[in-house]
């Protein structure tokens, strides 16, 4: 009876720790996101339409906001539906792609700017939050979430939104004269993450893609494994 009475309290104790923590990170996404807000949305004139567009045209802005939405749908009864583990696990999957290609491809300097940061005392940037310190509270916050995760055979879960992303704008700078794309690895006329030329072209694209699509795939099935293995 004694040892169930510690057990229960013991838990109790990691619960509040952890919606403390879960708490803590809500109050930074939501800060970060006023920030970017502000920035991309409230600083400009150019029209409702191409501010909210700059505000969240970006895979990073998306996947920062999406944080921000589970953690605020954490401390409602949502917590318990079967939908919100899908969401988190989706959520996490988008946030690690930001943080990895961020830092393997498109930045790989932020680290060392962030380093001198710290060094030097300096507060962080804005940018710093987005692709480094929320990826990393988040990662956390998934694995010691009181929720179970979701079944390894819906792996491929993890890679639907990122792949909509890409084929978005793919089909939308098809039927567009002035083509625009968010980053320079998913247009066909720059290097790509291969670096196989100047142009890398449709066919080095889809490459890109594929390469970055089976590893998120494997990786999707990694974290569903070891999140079961965690609880």
């Amino acid at each position: 009876m004694f040892q169930i009475m510690k057990k229960k309290f013991i838990n109790k104790k990691k619960n509040t720790f952890f919606k403390i923590y879960s708490l803590i990170l809500l109050i930074i996404s939501l800060i970060v996101f006023i920030f970017h807000l502000k920035n991309n949305f409230f600083l400009t004139k150019s029209g409702f339409g191409k501010n909210f567009c700059n505000t969240f045209k970006h895979f990073t802005s998306q996947s920062n906001f999406f944080i921000l939405i589970i953690l605020i749908l954490f401390f409602t009864p949502f917590f318990k539906n079967k939908y919100f583990h899908i969401l988190t696990f989706i959520t996490l999957i988008n946030i690690l792609l930001t943080f990895i290609v961020n830092h393997s491809f498109i930045a790989p300097d932020e680290k060392r700017k962030l380093f001198q940061n710290i060094i030097n005392f300096e507060f962080p940037g804005l940018i710093h939050f987005q692709h480094t310190f929320i990826p990393i509270l988040y990662i956390i916050f998934y694995f010691f979430s009181l929720n179970k995760g979701i079944d390894v055979k819906k792996s491929y879960l993890g890679i639907i939104y990122p792949l909509f992303y890409f084929l978005f704008f793919l089909i939308l700078n098809f039927f567009k004269s002035e083509k625009y794309y968010p980053y320079d690895f998913i247009n066909p006329d720059k290097k790509g993450i291969f670096e196989l030329g100047q142009k890398q072209g449709y066919l080095g694209l889809f490459l890109s893609i594929s390469v970055l699509t089976l590893v998120f795939y494997f990786l999707s099935f990694f974290i569903l494994f070891l999140k079961k293995k965690f609880k």
